[in-house]
């Protein structure tokens, strides 16, 4: 089954490399979507649903820690609701720029109130009870 993961994960981070490169133009920006459960790392936890420019080279990472299961998503300009780009906090750029080993080591996640990330977390925090 890992294999088969494997397979699909590079064919589809092929694929978005593909059609960016292809409709650049029709691309408002991309946003992060990570598997949310156990196995999530904190640093991907915290990068769930954050979008970045169609031009940051953030985008052209295709994973970010060991077994990293997260995918790019692009958000078309013909969208009628475009979400706003963030800005990336700087705990979590210092750890882009530190490589995989930085950002396997963040601490504690960092996400947003009412996130799917967050809810994530407290799932967590409940199911230690």
């Amino acid at each position: 089954m890992k294999n088969l993961f494997s397979i699909l994960f590079n064919s589809n981070q092929k694929t978005k490399n593909h059609v960016s490169d292809t409709y650049l133009d029709d691309v408002y920006c991309l946003e992060r979507s990570e598997i949310l459960d156990d196995k999530t790392c904190n640093f991907c936890l915290s990068m769930d649903g954050r979008t970045f420019a169609k031009d940051d080279p953030i985008g052209n990472t295709d994973e970010f820690c060991k077994g990293c299961r997260g995918i790019w998503a692009e958000v078309l300009n013909d969208q009628s609701i475009k979400p706003e780009i963030d800005q990336i906090p700087s705990e979590l750029l210092k750890c882009i720029k530190g490589g995989k080993r930085s950002m396997m080591g963040l601490k504690k996640p960092i996400v947003d109130e009412n996130s799917p990330a967050w809810e994530e977390l407290e799932r967590r925090k409940s199911d230690k009870k």
